[in-house]
């Protein structure tokens, strides 16, 4: 097991009720784990904590059995990639530069490694361009690739699909299954269940700060489930043409 969180409670200053109130969840190497719910579930929160960029107010945040709160921040640049859903851009850098920028945590050096992920996320030909110049899919695919540069074992991506056509939709989730069979962890919070459904491996539904559900696609993704969760009427079926689940609205049903 590679990320596990136990127990873990956490509330921002000045509010009385939790963001996160005991959450369990591990991620394992080797599989993609797509992190759902609706607007103010938690699941930025959870991937924050799980980055170790917050302590949790209860239990515990472990990447192999080592608490977060006491890893060094080099070791856990080793160990953890973040890409957050915003990214403020201060400085005009050149793509290729804000790619490599995405080891300097762990003090080494490797142009190979950034042309291979700049490849990946299909940005290459942005290699010198201003990064401040870029539409938002684009820097997103830039940040993408600054997070696979970086090397790191697990990957904590928030909402990465959120700004990409429908093609760098796919080829993005396509990569981060590559990424999971290649022995990496990927937790990734995203609002498109149809995405998830397609490429994730398990998964966790949030409501309310609570997980609500965790396990395969065919167990969380159900009608009963996202309607109450959402709030809105959901038909949930066989996708025609693969095996995986497909999840529609009702029309005027909510």
């Amino acid at each position: 097991m590679a990320l596990e969180l136990s127990g873990v409670s956490f509330a921002y200053p000045h509010r009385q009720k939790n963001v996160l109130d005991e959450v369990d969840l591990h991620v394992r190497p080797g599989e993609l784990f797509c992190l759902l719910g609706p607007n103010g579930s938690g699941k930025s929160t959870l991937l924050r904590l799980a980055a170790g960029l917050r302590e949790p107010a209860r239990g515990q945040v472990a990447w192999e059995g080592e608490p977060l709160v006491s890893m060094p921040r080099r070791r856990r640049a080793e160990v953890l990639s973040f890409l957050p859903q915003q990214v403020e851009a201060l400085y005009p850098y050149p793509v290729e530069e804000v790619v490599s920028l995405g080891r300097y945590a762990v003090d080494a050096s490797l142009p190979a490694s950034v042309a291979t992920a700049m490849q990946a996320t299909e940005v290459t030909h942005l290699a010198h361009r201003n990064f401040l110049e870029l539409s938002g899919g684009e820097r997103q695919r830039v940040l993408l690739a600054a997070c696979i540069h970086q090397g790191a074992r697990m990957m904590l991506l928030d909402e990465p699909t959120a700004a990409l056509d429908l093609h760098h939709q796919v080829q993005l989730m396509r990569k981060l299954v590559k990424l999971a069979g290649e022995g990496h962890a990927v937790l990734c919070a995203t609002h498109d269940l149809n995405l998830a459904a397609t490429f994730g491996h398990r998964f966790a539904m949030l409501q309310a700060g609570r997980v609500v559900a965790q396990g395969s696609a065919a167990e969380v993704l159900t009608a009963e489930r996202l309607t109450a969760v959402y709030g809105q009427g959901i038909w949930v079926g066989r996708h025609p043409e693969a095996d995986t689940i497909a999840v529609l609205p009702r029309p005027g049903v909510s």
